[in-house]
C-alpha cells in the first residue's frame, strides 16, 4: 500500500515538474547558453587543475630549460582566467533566464486567478499571498539548482569519460562509479530523508502565515483585544516548531555535504590508485598521475550542487503543486484572451437542467471572433450615442445559487439594460443585489436562464472583453499601498493629469487629495489606511470612472457618504455618465428619481419594478422604504 502511494507521489511530482518546465520555452535559447557556459566553466576548472598537476610533476623533474614549462604555465593562467569569465557569464545568463521565467509565472498566475472570484473567496489571503510571492520565488531553485546543474553534470561526465578513457578504461570506470555515487546515490538519500520533513515544514509555515495574518488584521481592525494573547501564543508555538523542522533539515543537509566530500575524496584516491597500477606496468607516464588525479577531483564541481538540488526538489515540487492548485491548472479557466471555442465549451458543459427556462439561451447564435468584435464595437458606439439601438444587456429567467442543494440567491430574474439606460436595483441586505453584479462580471456562474450582451450569450464572451465594457465600483474598493496616482492609473495607465483631476472631481474627492502632503504622490497606506472610509470609496469610484467603460456597475457607491456629499456626488456622477449604461445597486433610495427603471429585489426575486413615481403611487415595499427614509432624515434634521 505504501509502495503504491510512493509511486503515485513520484508520478505526481514529475508531472508537476513537467508542467513547470514548459515555462522554459520562451527562453529556451538563453537556457541552452547558460548550460553551455556552465559546462565551459567546469571544463576550464578541470583543465586548470590537470595542467597544474602536470606542471608540478614536470617541474619536480628539473627540466634543462624553463621553456619546457612555458606552455603549461601559460595554460594554467589561461584556464584560471577563463574559468572566472565563464562563471561570471554563466551566473549572469542563468539568473537572467530565471528572472524572466519568474516574471512570466507571476503574470500567468495573476491571469489565472484574477477572473476566478470564487477561487479567491474560498482561500485565505495569506495562502494566496504565500503562493504569489514565496512559492514563485521558491521555483527559482527548479531552474538554477534542479534543472541546469544536472545537464551540466551530464556534459561534464561525458567529457571526463572520453578524456580518462584515452589513458585507460579502468580510469574511466573508477571515476564513473564515484561520479554516479555522488550524483545519484547521495542526492537520492538526501531527497528521501528530507521530503517528509519538507512537507511538515510547509504545513507549519502555512499555519504560521495564517496566524500572523489573523493577528495583523485583528490589530488593524481593533477587533482582537481579547484574543491577542492567544493568537500570539499560537504564533510563537508555530515559530518554534518551524525552527525545529528547519534545524532537522539543516542537520540532514550537513550530513549530505559530508557524505559528498567523502565520496569525492574516495573517488580521487581510487583514480590515483588505478593510475599508479598503470604506471607500475609502464602504461602511463608518471607526470600524468597528478594531472589525472587533480582533474578528477576538479570535475566533481559539476555534481557538487546535485545533493542540494535534490533537497530543493521537494520544496520546488511542493511549491509548484500549490501554485497549480491555486491556479486550477486542470480547470477551464476564463483567462484573458481565452478562445471563444473554449468559452463555448464551458457554456455547453454548464448547461442547466431546467430546459424550459433556458430556451432562449440554447437558440442564441454561436459567437465567432468576428461577431464578438463587431458586437463589442456596436456596444461602444451605441453607448457613445446614448441611443436605443441593440440592447446592451438582456437577462431572462436568471437563476443562481452557490452550489448544488443550496437555496437560490437569485430566482427568475428578468432585466433589460438598453444603451444609455439607468437601472437601479434596490432591496434590503441579502436580497441578491451584489450577487447579480457578480454574475454579470462572470465571477459566479448562472445555473439557469440567459444573459445576452449585445445579442450574444455572456458565457461566449472572453472575460477580458466583458471587463473592458463594464467598470465596477465595489462596496469596498481595494486600494494598494502606493501613491494616489498609481492607484488611479490601474484603470488607465496612459491617463493625463487632466483626466485624473476630472475623475477625482466627479467622485467628490479632489479636494481631499489636494490637501494630502504630497498630493497625487502621497502613499495612502495598506488598503488606503490614510483615508477615511468614505474617501476610500470615492477614490475607488474615481478609478472606475477613469476606465471609461460604456457600462458602469455601482455597488452601494454612496453607502459611506453623508447626505450632503451624497447629493453632490449623485449630481456630478450622472452628469459625467451621460450616454453610458448604469446599473446602480443600493439600499438607500437617494437619487432614484433619476433612474429609468427601478427593480426591487427581496429574497432573490423581483417583487416590484417601475419608475420612482410609479412605485411611490403603488404604495408597496418601495414606497414604505421611501417614506421611512424621509422620516429618518427629518428626525435627524430636527435633532441637528
Amino acid at each position: 500500500m505504501n509502495d503504491r502511494r510512493e509511486r503515485r507521489l513520484r508520478a505526481h511530482a514529475w508531472s508537476t515538474v513537467a508542467i513547470l518546465v514548459r515555462f522554459l520555452r520562451p527562453v529556451a535559447g538563453r537556457a541552452a547558453i547558460a548550460v553551455g557556459l556552465g559546462f565551459l566553466t567546469v571544463a576550464a576548472s578541470v583543465a586548470m587543475m590537470a595542467t597544474s598537476g602536470y606542471l608540478i610533476a614536470a617541474a619536480a623533474l628539473r627540466p634543462p630549460t624553463i621553456l619546457l614549462l612555458w606552455v603549461p604555465i601559460v595554460g594554467v593562467r589561461f584556464f584560471g582566467l577563463a574559468r572566472a569569465a565563464f562563471r561570471y557569464l554563466e551566473r549572469l545568463v542563468s539568473h537572467d533566464v530565471t528572472f524572466h521565467i519568474l516574471a512570466g509565472l507571476r503574470v500567468w498566475l495573476y491571469e489565472r486567478i484574477e477572473p476566478n472570484h470564487r477561487l479567491l473567496a474560498d482561500r485565505r489571503s495569506a495562502e494566496v499571498l504565500d503562493a504569489a510571492v514565496a512559492d514563485v520565488d521558491r521555483l527559482q531553485h527548479l531552474y538554477l539548482r534542479a534543472f541546469f546543474p544536472p545537464l551540466v553534470g551530464v556534459l561534464v561526465g561525458l567529457g571526463m569519460l572520453a578524456w580518462l578513457g584515452r589513458y585507460g578504461p579502468w580510469l574511466a570506470v573508477a571515476w564513473g562509479f564515484g561520479a554516479l555515487t555522488a550524483a545519484v546515490a547521495v542526492p537520492w538519500w538526501t531527497h528521501r530523508w528530507t521530503r517528509r520533513g519538507q512537507l511538515r515544514l510547509d504545513a507549519v509555515r502555512s499555519a504560521r502565515m495564517s496566524a500572523a495574518d489573523e493577528l495583523l488584521r485583528g490589530l488593524l481592525d481593533g477587533a482582537l483585544p481579547a484574543r491577542t494573547a492567544a493568537v500570539l501564543a499560537e504564533l510563537e508555538r508555530l515559530e518554534r516548531k518551524e525552527q525545529r523542522e528547519q534545524a532537522r533539515q539543516g542537520w540532514l543537509q550537513g550530513a549530505s555535504d559530508g557524505l559528498f566530500v567523502f565520496v569525492t575524496q574516495a573517488t580521487m584516491a581510487a583514480v590515483l590508485w588505478v593510475g599508479m597500477q598503470m604506471f607500475s606496468h609502464g602504461r602511463l607516464a608518471g607526470v600524468l598521475l597528478p594531472a589525472i588525479a587533480l582533474g578528477a577531483l576538479a570535475s566533481f564541481e559539476a555534481v557538487a550542487a546535485l545533493p542540494a538540488a535534490f533537497q530543493q526538489f521537494a520544496q520546488v515540487v511542493a511549491a509548484g503543486e500549490r501554485l497549480l492548485r491555486l491556479a486550477q491548472w486542470d480547470a477551464p479557466a476564463e483567462a484573458p484572451g481565452a478562445s471563444l471555442a473554449a468559452a463555448r465549451a464551458v457554456a455547453l458543459a454548464a448547461e442547466p437542467a431546467d430546459k424550459t427556462a433556458v430556451a432562449a439561451s440554447k437558440t442564441a447564435p454561436v459567437a465567432t471572433p468576428a461577431a464578438v468584435a463587431a458586437a463589442a464595437a456596436q456596444v461602444h458606439a451605441a453607448n457613445r450615442r446614448g441611443g436605443a439601438g441593440v440592447p446592451a444587456l438582456r437577462v431572462r429567467g436568471l437563476c443562481v445559487r452557490y452550489g448544488p442543494g443550496e437555496p437560490y440567491v437569485l430566482k427568475d430574474v428578468d432585466v433589460d439594460l438598453d444603451p444609455g439606460k439607468r437601472l437601479a436595483i434596490v432591496g434590503e441586505s441579502g436580497a441578491g443585489k451584489t450577487t447579480f453584479l457578480h454574475v454579470l462580471l462572470g465571477f459566479l456562474p448562472y445555473e439557469a436562464g440567459s444573459i445576452t450582451l449585445a445579442g450574444r450569450e455572456l458565457r461566449a464572451w472572453p472575460a477580458e472583453d466583458v471587463r473592458a465594457m463594464m467598470a465596477v465600483v465595489p462596496q469596498r474598493g481595494y486600494l494598494f499601498h502606493t501613491t494616489v496616482e498609481h492607484n488611479l492609473r490601474l484603470a488607465k495607465p496612459d491617463a493625463s493629469r487632466e483626466e485624473l483631476e476630472q475623475a477625482l472631481r466627479i467622485a467628490q474627492v479632489y479636494d481631499v487629495i489636494a490637501r494630502l502632503p504630497d498630493g497625487y504622490a502621497t502613499v495612502i497606506g495598506e488598503t488606503g489606511a490614510l483615508l477615511s472610509g468614505g474617501e476610500r470609496q470615492r477614490l475607488a469610484l474615481a478609478r472606475a470612472l477613469l476606465a471609461g467603460a460604456p457600462i458602469l456597475l455601482c455597488d452601494e457607491p454612496t453607502s459611506a457618504l453623508d447626505s450632503v456629499t451624497e447629493q453632490a456626488f449623485i449630481e456630478a456622477f450622472f452628469t459625467a455618465a451621460a450616454g453610458k449604461s448604469v446599473v446602480w445597486v443600493t439600499h438607500r433610495l437617494a437619487g432614484m428619481e433619476r433612474m429609468d427603471e427601478i427593480v426591487v429585489l427581496r429574497g432573490g426575486r423581483i417583487i416590484e419594478r417601475g419608475t420612482h413615481r410609479e412605485l411611490i403611487a403603488r404604495g408597496g415595499w418601495y414606497a414604505q422604504m421611501w417614506r421611512l427614509e424621509r422620516e429618518m432624515a427629518a428626525d435627524m434634521a430636527a435633532k441637528g
